[in-house]
Parts: structure tokens; sequence; C-alpha cells
């Protein structure tokens, strides 16, 4: 022990008998706040491409149709997306006229379809997933299990025709629903043609 803690012990002041480690002194610690650093600056691109992302997805919502589903009462929805014509007309057989065969037709329902939807409420503008978990129900297993369907086969026509075997006209059901989405393809086509047009001008 230094002289100095002997001193000091003999002038009546407590000294530690045991020498305590140097403590790293930070001369902001007691004085000054915490100064949280900004974060970074978002790059120029990144809001470009969310601004980018937000229109994609606009524009895919604006090339969807809502149909209601025949013999359901408008408790099934579903939204459809463009696809090529050719497959909604395509005739197996040479004798067949176009869009009169239901098993092409479920095919095209079955491509096209983005999800199935229900009304909130019956009578309802509001639609939300067929799922009560909201998962995306096409004419899938989902759709399977969701309403205990058979399909003859575990396959997206076969579902189709499963769901409507009930109305005891399938067939019918099947090609009245496709008309209506062919009606709205048709428009979609022809818009594009147009536009097609005017930018070539």
């Amino acid at each position: 022990m230094s002289s100095l803690a002997d001193a000091a012990r003999g002038a009546g002041y407590p000294v530690a008998d045991v020498e305590q480690p140097t403590e790293e002194f930070d001369a902001l610690a007691d004085d000054v706040d915490e100064i949280e650093p900004e974060p970074p600056a978002p790059e120029a691109g990144d809001s470009v491409l969310a601004d980018l992302r937000r229109q994609v997805q606009s524009r895919a919502d604006e090339q969807t149709v809502l149909i209601e589903l025949p013999w359901f009462g408008g408790l099934i929805v579903g939204r459809y997306k463009p696809i090529p014509m050719a497959q909604v007309l395509r005739t197996p057989r040479a004798s067949a006229m176009p869009g009169t065969d239901p098993a092409v037709a479920a095919d095209a329902l079955a491509h096209a379809c983005v999800e199935l939807l229900r009304p909130v409420e019956p009578g309802s503008d509001e639609l939300v997933s067929l799922d009560p978990d909201g998962g995306v129900v096409r004419y899938d297993d989902s759709l399977v299990d969701l309403l205990g369907l058979a399909p003859s086969q575990r396959t997206a026509r076969a579902v189709v025709f499963a769901l409507f075997r009930g109305s005891g006209r399938a067939d019918a059901m099947i090609l009245q629903h496709t008309g209506e989405y062919a009606q709205w393809l048709t428009g979609q086509e022809v818009a594009a043609d147009v536009l097609g047009e005017s930018l070539a001008d």
C-alpha cells in the first residue's frame, strides 16, 4: 500500500484494502443522451422499383374479371385472367363447333382461374376468399376439400365437372360460364388490338 494510503488511514479515512481496477470513463455517458443513427436514405432505385411493382399489380387487377358461377345464386364468384382465345375455342374433334365442348371449356376455366371468391354475406358486393381461413381457392384440391366434392379424377377438369354436377346439367353450366368469360375475353383482345394499332401509328 502506498504512503498516501497509509496517511489517509492514519487520518481516519476509509481506504480499500484491495486496489480497484481502473474503469473506462465515458465522458458523454452521463451528460448526453444516446444519439440514434439515422437510417440510410433509400436509394432512388428502390422507390422507383416500389412504384413499378404497384403499377404492375394494379394493371394485373385491371386485367381480370369477376363472374358469378351459374346455379350457385351468386354465392361463388370466379376471378379470371386473360388466356389465348384459342384455348377457349379449341375443338378436339373436327366435327365440333368452337366453344361447344364442355371438357375444353372446363380446361379453359381452370387455366384462367385466379381464385374463387364468395360475398361476405348474401347480396354483398364485398368479396373474400371462399376459404374461411383466407387461403387461395381454385379448381383444385383446395376446392375439393372445402366443399367435399368427389371428382372422378384428381384433375382440374374433373373438379370443374364435380362442382356443377349437383345442377344435373353440368355440361350446360360449364358452357354457360365459359361463354360469359369468352365475351369478356373478346373485349380484352379487341382492346389490345386497338391499343397496338394506336401505338404503331
